[in-house]
């Protein structure tokens, strides 16, 4: 099973999926992290409440790049939606643009923990770039 995040022994199935469909879609691993305040405004975009995003029972909806970037939802470019992600599919690719995916409420939050605790371990600062890798 794949893990997130490097040496994180954390197996997170359907986000890692995701994560590798949106980078073979073209999207960028090289992500730069933003003050933690921004973010809103990339999940706002990528994953909005209000919108016309259903959310399925047990599911929420993951974005990449992560909202906690530069890279993410607000940065601009077009939605793009995989199969399996329970949304309609929405082709794309290049490195400009998202990715959504309707995932598990637990891999999604377990993810989400998983990188703000790469940003405290590694002191990954507002401004410092870092790159995402699936492995199997």
């Amino acid at each position: 099973m794949p893990a997130l995040l490097g040496e994180s022994n954390v197996e997170l199935d359907e986000v890692a999926r995701h994560i590798d469909l949106a980078q073979e879609s073209g999207l960028p691993s090289t992500l730069t992290r933003i003050e933690p305040r921004l973010a809103q405004a990339n999940r706002n975009i990528a994953c909005p409440r209000n919108g016309g995003l259903t959310r399925p029972p047990g599911k929420e909806c993951d974005e990449y790049p992560f909202a906690s970037t530069v890279q993410g939802g607000a940065a601009g470019g077009t939605a793009r939606v995989f199969d399996g992600c329970d949304l309609t599919i929405i082709p794309g690719s290049g490195a400009t643009g998202f990715s959504r995916c309707m995932v598990t409420k637990l891999d999604n939050r377990v993810a989400g923990r998983a990188i703000l605790d790469l940003y405290y371990e590694r002191r990954v600062l507002p401004g410092d770039k870092y790159t995402v890798m699936i492995t199997p």
